[in-house]
């Protein structure tokens, strides 16, 4: 299909219930995704590794969960011994839920761990996965940000529910309208490139 990066979720084994030491988690995620490498080198395709949150099932709060936090998240690409094969999936929008500045993260993880990004904008209460400037996030910010650490990797929308709630005769000018926004962002990251 044509497909550089691939994006996959860490084993989150909170949501299966089992809750395990990190260490635990850890492991178990490095023996699934070192699994996966040689057939990912054999097709020429990275795999990006997603940072994930979780709602509790007591209170349905939202918390950071597998690669949540930033150095969890580098420690888990870099464990890997793969650069050719593993890159960060920074997914902004579960920064945001689990309290951390998508701007901060993407710092954190620099230009060389971070591979690819699911753009989408929340309220930094709910995952909405709807456009971006249609929610809190600051975009600016996350431009600029992308711009210092000279990211070279590809604006990925993750905004289904902006065009699930479009009529079906607007779905067209709402795919354009992204993909014109797409085009702002990475314009605007250029921008900032040092």
């Amino acid at each position: 299909a044509g497909i550089e990066t691939v994006i996959i979720h860490p084993l989150n084994f909170m949501e299966l219930g089992f809750i395990g030491t990190e260490e635990y988690h850890f492991e178990k995620n490095m023996e699934f995704f070192s699994a996966l490498t040689p057939l990912a080198r054999e097709l020429g395709v990275k795999i990006g590794i997603e940072n994930l949150w979780h709602n509790s099932p007591l209170t349905n709060n939202i918390y950071g969960v597998t690669c949540a936090d930033p150095k969890e998240h580098v420690r888990y690409v870099t464990s890997l011994n793969a650069p050719d094969v593993f890159v960060a999936c920074l997914d902004v929008g579960h920064s945001a839920l689990v309290d951390r500045k998508p701007e901060d993260v993407i710092r954190a993880l620099g230009g060389d761990i971070l591979g690819a990004l699911h753009i989408h904008d929340v309220d930094y209460k709910t995952d909405l996965h709807t456009a971006p400037f249609q929610g809190k996030l600051n975009w600016d910010e996350i431009c600029r940000a992308l711009g210092e650490i000279n990211y070279r990797g590809v604006l990925t929308f993750e905004a289904d529910s902006f065009l699930s709630k479009l009529p079906d005769e607007l779905v067209p000018d709402g795919i354009r309208f992204m993909a014109k926004t797409g085009k702002y962002l990475a314009d605007k990251v250029d921008s900032y490139r040092k």
